[in-house]
């Protein structure tokens, strides 16, 4: 059994806390945790800039064991909001444990002196919040502002813890059941019919032999010979309108000749003429 307590932690407000902007307005929060797993945050304070007020309560809960050794202390830490990422302004320690021992009376360190009955009676029991005030720590060590927070603790309550299991094992299985001796196998029976030789009934050789496939021998593949490769000439582009010019040349010259000749034989044929008229 494990007892715990909780503790209501009011973040009141901040002054003169380290400006950590360069142009307008700071906006801050808090952070306030006892272990790392239990972070609480309050609200962006928009209007206070290096004066922020939140006003806001967050509860945090502890173990009482080490609530009453004086080891537990209360983080709280301020950081104003970048545009990138955010920076700390910087932190405050509280010591819870002092705190506890004055507002319990010191009286709590002293389990079960007082017997049952006050131990039931101081679960349901809560106190008086107390105000105070600490100083800002930056993280250069220096300090500059100072927190205002009010501090509450709760009633004390038992919690029941069961030891882990490992994986794949229930902690209600049921224990292993008492093995009962068996009954004896039957006797067997001889085997009246021992098992045939593959062919035939033994005495028998076997009438047929295995038989053999017939064999293809296989065929040459065909040969082709080689063709030598046929190469094309395309014939020279004719000109145009050449052999027209050249035809119409020849017509011309063949028909001067031609006249020529006939103007020669009319000629010879006058030349004759005369000579018969001499008769």
């Amino acid at each position: 059994m494990v007892e715990e307590r909780t503790i209501d932690l009011t973040l009141i407000s901040a002054t003169d806390l380290k400006k950590c902007v360069k142009f307008g307005k700071q906006t801050c929060y808090a952070v306030a945790y006892i272990y790392s797993k239990q972070r609480r945050q309050t609200r962006t304070d928009k209007d206070g800039g290096t004066d922020p007020s939140w006003n806001e309560t967050v509860t945090l809960t502890c173990d009482e064991q080490q609530l009453l050794a004086g080891r537990l202390v209360i983080t709280v830490e301020v950081y104003s909001v970048g545009t990138f990422s955010d920076k700390l302004i910087g932190s405050v320690a509280i010591p819870i444990s002092d705190i506890a021992k004055d507002a319990l009376g010191g009286k709590e360190a002293k389990e079960d002196k007082e017997g049952e009955e006050k131990e039931e009676k101081d679960k349901e029991k809560e106190h008086a919040p107390q105000y105070l005030a600490f100083e800002v720590h930056r993280p250069s060590g220096k300090t500059k502002g100072v927190l205002n927070v009010a501090v509450k603790f709760g009633g004390k309550r038992t919690i029941q813890t069961y030891p882990s299991q490992p994986y794949g094992q229930s902690s209600s299985a049921a224990p292993p059941q008492a093995s009962y001796p068996g009954y004896p196998p039957a006797p067997g029976y001889p085997n009246q019919y021992p098992p045939q030789p593959y062919g035939g009934p033994p005495g028998y050789p076997n009438q047929y032999p295995p038989q053999q496939g017939p064999y293809y021998p296989q065929q040459p593949a065909p040969y082709y010979p080689q063709q030598p490769p046929v190469y094309y000439q395309q014939p020279p582009p004719r000109r145009g309108g050449g052999g027209a010019g050249l035809g119409f040349g020849a017509g011309l010259l063949g028909g001067a000749i031609g006249g020529l000749l006939v103007a020669d034989a009319i000629d010879d044929i006058g030349d004759d003429g005369g000579d018969y008229g001499d008769f």
